[in-house]
């Protein structure tokens, strides 16, 4: 992309004078292009480690779930157990 500076290199000194204020807010406009470009890059880096972190989070969480379920099931099966041993044997059907 051509800077302004460089664009105004190309100009007559007439022509410099002549769009004089149409240089110097050509100037700022790209000075603040410039500045609104550095920020993006910036917050897109802040958005990139952010969901990185999202995703290791995640990750985490699915692994947390996994192993949670598992032991739902083992405690679940152990009640079953102890709950099916505890019926005393005059009121457990034997076929």
């Amino acid at each position: 992309m051509e800077k302004i500076d460089d664009i105004v290199a190309s100009l007559t000194p007439e022509e410099r004078e002549l769009h004089r204020e149409l240089i110097e807010e050509c100037k700022e406009r790209e000075h603040e292009v410039m500045q609104i470009g550095k920020s993006m890059r910036e917050n897109i880096e802040k958005l990139t480690q952010i969901s990185l972190r999202l995703l290791l989070d995640f990750e985490k969480y699915r692994k947390l779930s996994i192993e949670l379920n598992k032991n739902f099931q083992s405690v679940k099966n152990d009640t079953a157990e102890v709950s099916i041993a505890a019926i005393p044997d005059d009121k457990f059907y034997h076929a």
